[in-house]
């Protein structure tokens, strides 16, 4: 049997050193492989994660919010722009012809046009309230005045007169609770032309 010598032993070792030291490295370089592979995959999760909560935030804000529909019919007695406030704060101001759409939180809330009467409104998420602004004819001794007041209408009342009218123009908007474009737009009906029924 023979002996190996010192230094056989030392190259012997020195191999299996290398080697281990490779398959350090070899499994090192592996893991840092995968962790940036799966970079951005965990980014991509994050991003996605993130994208579905804030839809699900606005949405879930969009259910809460009532609307209240207020409008002006082309004859009402009430000629001239009025300002409509909502709980304290002019919203639009709107005109004979003109609707508007306040997004609220579901509850009371406080209408008024120009210097009218104030009026209640109870606003549901589940459906729309519909506030008709008319005037009151108050006898004074120096004669008739016209007082702005608010009516809040049925749906079944108020939907033959609005469908008929235009939304306010943007620049009689005044707050963010109003709605900047006609929100019902989809559900007017379009006059058919001759081109059409072909």
């Amino acid at each position: 049997m023979t002996i190996p010598s010192g230094e056989a032993v030392c190259r012997k070792s020195d191999v299996e050193k290398s080697r281990l030291h490779s398959l350090r490295v070899l499994s090192v370089n592996a893991c840092f492989q995968e962790l940036s592979n799966n970079q951005p995959m965990r980014s991509f999760r994050v991003t996605f994660a993130a994208v579905v909560w804030l839809v699900l935030v606005q949405s879930l804000m969009a259910k809460d919010n009532a609307r209240i529909v207020v409008y002006l019919p082309w004859d009402s007695l009430q000629h001239s722009r009025l300002k409509i406030s909502c709980d304290e704060v002019s919203v639009a101001e709107i005109r004979p012809g003109r609707f508007l759409v306040i997004n609220a939180e579901p509850g009371r809330h406080v209408l008024v046009a120009g210097e009218g009467i104030p009026t209640v409104v109870e606003a549901s998420s589940d459906r729309e309230s519909f506030v008709r602004v008319a005037a009151q004819i108050e006898l004074t001794p120096s004669g008739k005045t016209d007082i702005p007041a608010l009516e809040v209408m049925s749906p079944e009342q108020a939907h033959p007169e609005v469908v008929n009218l235009v939304y306010v123009e943007r620049k009689r908007i005044f707050s963010p609770v109003v709605s900047k474009e006609d929100p019902f737009v989809h559900q007017h009906p379009k006059l058919k032309t001759r081109g059409s029924n072909q």
